[in-house]
């Protein structure tokens, strides 16, 4: 086995996947959710709120849906 240290952080013992010494926040949720709601379409994503808990989504604030289309 290899002598390691071990006070040595568990992260900082490896480089890859950092960028300018942070970890990539590529995958990140606050990324992800970003992604995913920039690419709904215009009458989707006017009713979302970016600041708003990402699990409590209205969409009834959204204008021009119909609801057999997008909703139920």
């Amino acid at each position: 086995m290899e002598d390691t240290d071990l006070k040595s952080p568990i992260l900082g013992a490896s480089r890859s996947g950092r960028r300018g010494g942070r970890l990539s926040r590529r995958y990140s949720v606050t990324s992800l959710r970003s992604e995913f709601v920039s690419r709904l379409p215009d009458k989707l994503r006017s009713g979302i709120d970016p600041e708003s808990d990402p699990f409590d989504v209205d969409l009834s604030k959204a204008s021009g849906l119909s609801k057999d289309k997008y909703i139920g």
